[in-house]
């Protein structure tokens, strides 16, 4: 078994253990993600936004990607916990703030297009995919659900591997995708 692979099994197991590890472990499952969205699939500027609070209500989701070629980007929210199945609280603060407020962080770069909202778990329950239609009906903005082993089936893709462009067009392609 070559160094890499068994580092690349060795960092997917730790992303399952973090998918589910709860509050204790949710940071490090953020700064993870984003790190994947950043060096794995190649995004020119990715913002762990987990903390950052901002001068009105409400927050952020836990990372930002933008794939500066194109200047889209998209907002992914974590959610450290065994099954996720996208709770009508969560609906609401996608639709009243952070889908409203990501623009706040496009910075000097004010020309970007929100292409995709998405939300990355150890498991997605079965009621998430009709929550995330109530989000694409009330926003137009495509909701892609993602297990922990979804995202790491994405990173054993080789067709990804730095293919930022690739990785937007799927998680925006329909209104909302499921990648179990």
């Amino acid at each position: 078994v070559s160094q890499s692979r068994y580092a690349n099994h060795y960092i997917g197991a730790r992303l399952i253990e973090l998918s589910k590890g709860g509050t204790k472990v949710a940071e490090d499952f953020e700064k993870s993600v984003a790190k994947i969205f950043e060096v794995e699939f190649g995004y020119g500027d990715v913002q762990w936004t987990g903390r950052r609070r901002r001068a009105g209500l409400g927050g952020f989701m836990d990372v930002f990607v933008v794939e500066v070629g194109r200047n889209l980007c998209g907002i992914i929210d974590t959610k450290s916990t065994n099954s996720y199945d996208l709770p009508h609280q969560d609906v609401t603060k996608a639709i009243t703030t952070y889908i409203d407020t990501a623009s706040e962080l496009y910075g000097a770069r004010g020309n970007l297009e929100l292409k995709f909202v998405s939300y990355i778990s150890h498991l997605i329950g079965g009621g998430a995919t009709a929550r995330a239609k109530d989000i694409y009906g009330a926003k137009g903005i495509p909701v892609a659900l993602i297990s922990a082993y979804g995202l790491n089936a994405m990173r054993d893709e080789y067709a990804y591997k730095g293919m930022a462009t690739s990785i937007t067009d799927m998680l925006s392609n329909k209104p909302v995708s499921l990648f179990v």
